[in-house]
């Protein structure tokens, strides 16, 4: 299939045709990957775009001005119809969004998967506005676990310097489960650089739990494991590196 085949394709047949063109679309992406990119992004200007859920999934997230003008209608509209679109916003919104989605936004007491899209368009547009909002989310603690998985899942939907200078932090979190979760945020997003914090980390782990390992272990008659998620620290830590493009190379753990 050519891309201008592909293209009368989309305009000849109804949404639910188009729904199974995924494999073309595919397709197209290794024939002619500029097309293909900017097909996704006139499909996002449309009011009721057709590959809604592959933009969101495999673009990568930018401002693009043109989607703005569809977006800003729809984040004022109905509660429903404004959150469906809240995804849409974080990974293609610009600064122009950001009144609408200040409204929408009531801070982190919704679903951790509105925290993620909420708070990944704000650290991607507005770097002060953001890190203030990811800091508040962060600290959100009482009868919410989201602060254990936030940092890797807004750094799935951007890495910027927000977000990294928070998992930074985060490192060293009293919370093993929030430490772990920016141990793996920096090992997959953070580049090179990163890689010696993170030895740092562990080497610091090591330390504190070297002289008392049998702490570490759940007791075997009680069950009773107090220590899990510091094991689970470590634990992570450790795979973090492990999997490190430079301990392949012999670049870490080599002393």
């Amino acid at each position: 299939m050519t891309f201008r085949a592909f293209l009368d394709f989309v305009e000849r047949y109804p949404l639910s045709l188009v729904q199974l063109t995924a494999g073309a679309l595919y397709r197209l992406s290794e024939l002619a990957p500029t097309e293909e990119k900017q097909l996704l992004i006139n499909d996002l200007a449309l009011p009721n775009p057709k590959f809604i859920e592959t933009e969101v999934r495999e673009l990568p997230a930018q401002g693009i001005p043109v989607v703005d003008e569809v977006l800003v209608t729809k984040l004022q509209a109905d509660k429903m119809t404004a959150l469906s679109n809240v995804p849409v916003a974080a990974k293609f919104g610009t600064s122009r969004l950001l009144t609408p989605m200040l409204a929408l936004y009531k801070g982190p007491q919704g679903p951790c998967m509105m925290d993620q899209w909420f708070i990944a368009y704000f650290t991607r547009v507005d770097a002060q506005q953001g890190s203030k909002i990811l800091e508040q989310a962060m600290a959100a603690r009482t009868d919410r676990g989201c602060y254990t998985s936030l940092l890797s899942t807004v750094a799935g939907v951007t890495w910027n310097p927000v977000v990294k200078q928070q998992a930074l932090l985060t490192l060293h979190d009293p919370s093993p489960d929030a430490a772990a979760d920016a141990a793996r945020a920096l090992a997959v997003y953070g580049g090179k650089e990163t890689q010696s914090l993170l030895l740092s980390a562990l080497e610091e782990w090591s330390r504190k739990w070297s002289e008392q390992p049998d702490l570490l272990e759940r007791n075997s008659i009680t069950s009773a494991d107090p220590h899990q998620d510091d094991r689970g620290l470590g634990d992570a830590l450790f795979r973090t590196l492990a999997d490190s493009p430079l301990s392949a190379d012999g670049q870490l753990f080599s002393c």
